[in-house]
């Protein structure tokens, strides 16, 4: 019950007034020393058929996927979950047709079927060959992980149907980095204050208006939090370049799925790992902030 109150972001006590005065509230479908446990669908159905709680129907079925997510960490470490369901996501893009058309459609909570399990995750292995031979977003992720994970094909599909796109997915996931356990990456996280001043000092909307073409880089990107920000202000990501480095390649990768995700296309797109920012496409026109200065006003 503490779950749901979370889930649909009132006070523990609300639920209790729920469970007592709606004679339709799911009824518990277990305990766990004695705690009545709830099927997630059938709360998050009965949620918005009510209407009551302060969450978005959207905002409900994403956080459903996130839960089912948080509750694997007893068998993938945070690293694992967010690496492999990412790559999931970007493949899923990258190869333009869902996971599902591999047999994902099966409840991630169902009951384990080792041979269908097995035959979604090598169907799964060999899109990924096929579209990511030069192991660029994908590849070495869903190789050092076996058919366990065939369930969580299964949540990527319920988080794009609830997020709308593959981009949004992937945004909620990184955005429950704390949740995941991820705490170092949780550390980096940009403010949404700083991200609302960069916005604005950049203005990218109405330069991108005015036609021009834009080179965004930042030197030590971590997770691509700040050039993320900048891209959300940016429609038209056809004309935008990215240029972006990182000391450590798990990251450079989670940055990479991340732009790739939010519509810079591969060959404008340029993560790097390493401490030094080569810039082999373009020269920026907003750098991060141990970057090159602006070439222009």
């Amino acid at each position: 019950m503490s779950d749901i109150a979370t889930f649909a972001r009132v006070k523990r006590p609300v639920v209790s007034t729920w469970r007592r005065r709606h004679p339709d509230f799911p009824a518990a479908v277990s305990a766990n020393s004695g705690r009545p446990l709830f099927d997630g669908a059938q709360v998050t159905d009965w949620l918005i058929a009510t209407g009551l709680g302060n969450a978005a129907p959207q905002e409900l079925r994403s956080e459903l996927a996130l839960f089912g997510i948080i509750a694997l960490r007893n068998r993938f470490t945070p690293w694992q979950l967010v690496e492999t369901l990412g790559s999931l996501l970007c493949l899923r893009r990258l190869d333009g047709r869902p996971l599902a058309d591999d047999g994902a459609n099966a409840s991630p909570t169902s009951p384990p079927d080792a041979e269908a399990d097995e035959a979604l995750w090598s169907a799964l292995l060999r899109r990924a060959e096929r579209i990511d031979a030069e192991d660029d977003f994908v590849l070495r992720e869903l190789r050092a992980i076996d058919a366990t994970a065939a369930p969580l094909a299964r949540l990527a599909e319920d988080l794009v149907e609830s997020a709308y796109d593959e981009r949004g997915a992937y945004e909620w996931l990184l955005a429950a980095r704390s949740r995941l356990g991820l705490d170092s990456l949780a550390a980096d996280a940009v403010t949404p204050e700083l991200r609302s001043l960069l916005t604005q000092l950049t203005d990218l909307g109405v330069r991108l208006e005015r036609g021009e073409s834009l080179t965004l880089a930042d030197p030590h990107v971590r997770v691509g939090d700040l050039l993320a920000a900048l891209l959300d202000d940016a429609e038209d990501r056809d004309r935008v370049t990215v240029l972006a480095a990182d000391p450590d390649d798990r990251l450079t990768r989670i940055t990479r799925r991340r732009f790739l995700l939010a519509g810079v296309s591969e060959l404008d797109l340029d993560v790097q790992t390493g401490s030094d920012l080569e810039e082999r496409f373009a020269d920026p026109y907003l750098a991060g902030p141990d970057g090159p200065a602006p070439s222009s006003d």
